[in-house]
């Protein structure tokens, strides 16, 4: 984790590990849903709260390529302000390969301590060879 988030906090291109480039091109043809979100567990200390929200995300794609998904890189912006990033290798520790038509889901978690609002890109490449990104559209981790 990393307090990398700046100006361009939005944008999926923000340097970090991942090393995202221009060249890269927004695949808007894929289809990312937040299917189902909980609150799983709530733990209480004098110092710090943590609130440990799992997630359900289905990727339909939508275009007439075949991708394989290599990483993501999440954005999270708590209410105080603090902002950081999260990125890394695979999707639920898969780099799943979807042909035209076809969906991939998985379930993951995310532990916060204060309500945050998620974003973020998932990246990957064409059966061309070509780089591509695909928007994480936001949603809240809110235990209130």
């Amino acid at each position: 984790m990393r307090n990398l988030c700046t100006s361009e906090e939005n944008n999926p291109l923000v340097k970090g590990k991942i090393q995202l480039t221009s060249e890269m091109r927004l695949l808007e043809e894929i289809t990312v849903t937040l299917e189902s979100i909980e609150l799983v567990s709530e733990i209480f200390s004098n110092k710090n709260s943590q609130y440990t929200f799992r997630y359900q995300i289905s990727i339909l794609n939508n275009s007439q390529e075949f991708i394989t998904f290599l990483g993501r890189k999440w954005i999270f912006k708590g209410g105080s302000g603090k902002c950081y990033v999260v990125e890394g290798e695979g999707l639920a520790g898969r780099k799943p390969t979807l042909a035209p038509g076809k969906e991939f889901r998985y379930q993951s978690f995310h532990v916060v301590n204060e309500k945050t609002i998620v974003n973020g890109s998932y990246y990957g490449i064409t059966h061309k060879g070509d780089w591509i990104f695909v928007r994480i559209p936001s949603f809240d981790l809110d235990a209130g």
